[in-house]
């Protein structure tokens, strides 16, 4: 702008002093002219155009900026509820600092009983240590009769697999003179039966033998003079605990 009122200024003076003095001054002026408005335009147009460029950078930096901002207005409102969660978590944890003092000083106090406790324990294990030592010892001299004990042992598990055998030898033979023994307890039962009826009809026998009966070996008779039926003369003989008889022999005829 400054060069272009200078040219201005030098192009009105060489009008001004010589347009007068020859015709093609004025063309010249008029060429003059013409530069000057051509120099002009383009000096606008190039500053139009770097205008024009910078709007659109500018245009182009605010839209960056926009979303920046929005970005950022995003980020805000995250970080503020990120903030006011840590302000939660702040509080819960100085609540849980706070019992973990608490505990602390608790743990102390338990520190120092156990520190107490843990002398006193370590006298114990001192002791316990010369205790071992004896007890070592003492396992040695065990093992040596736990190894003897162990060939007792093998000799006994040995005597006992036999004895075993003969166990069970033993329990079947016990189970077949179970068997034997069932078998003679009936039997004897049966016969402490039938021996009890014979000790009671021999008593009977006893109590109504009157005279005219006779004993031959372990049996009695009684000879009867009055002839009956065969059915009366046993229901006779069997009112008084008797039957009729039999001869099974010459000397049981010959007796009666």
């Amino acid at each position: 702008q400054t060069n272009i009122t200078y040219l201005d200024s030098t192009l009105k003076d060489c009008v001004h002093f010589q347009w007068w003095k020859r015709p093609s001054g004025v063309a010249a002026v008029c060429l003059g002219l013409l530069c000057v408005l051509l120099l002009a335009g383009i000096i606008g147009l190039s500053v139009y155009y770097k205008l024009q460029t910078s709007s659109n950078t500018l245009t182009i930096e605010r839209d960056q900026l926009q979303t920046s901002s929005n970005t950022l207005t995003i980020e805000r409102d995250q970080l503020q509820t990120s903030s006011n969660t840590l302000t939660k978590e702040r509080d819960q944890l100085q609540t849980s600092y706070n019992n973990l003092a608490k505990e602390r000083d608790q743990l102390q106090t338990s520190s120092n009983t156990l520190t107490k406790e843990r002398d006193q324990l370590q006298t114990s294990y001192n002791n316990l240590a010369k205790e071992r030592d004896q007890l070592q010892t003492s396992s040695n001299t065990l093992t040596k009769e736990r190894d003897q004990l162990q060939t007792s042992y093998n000799n006994l598990a040995k005597e006992r697999d036999q004895l075993q055998s003969s166990y069970n030898n033993l329990a079947k033979e016990r189970d077949q003179l179970q068997t034997s023994s069932n078998t003679l307890t009936i039997e004897r039962d049966q016969l402490q039966k039938e021996r009890d009826d014979l000790m009671r009809k021999f008593s009977n026998l006893k109590q109504t033998c009157l005279e005219g009966w006779q004993k031959f070996e372990s049996s009695w008779y009684l000879l009867s003079s009055v002839r009956k039926p065969w059915e009366e003369s046993r229901q006779y003989c069997l009112e008084r605990g008797a039957d009729l008889v039999i001869i099974n022999s010459e000397e049981e005829q010959v007796r009666e």
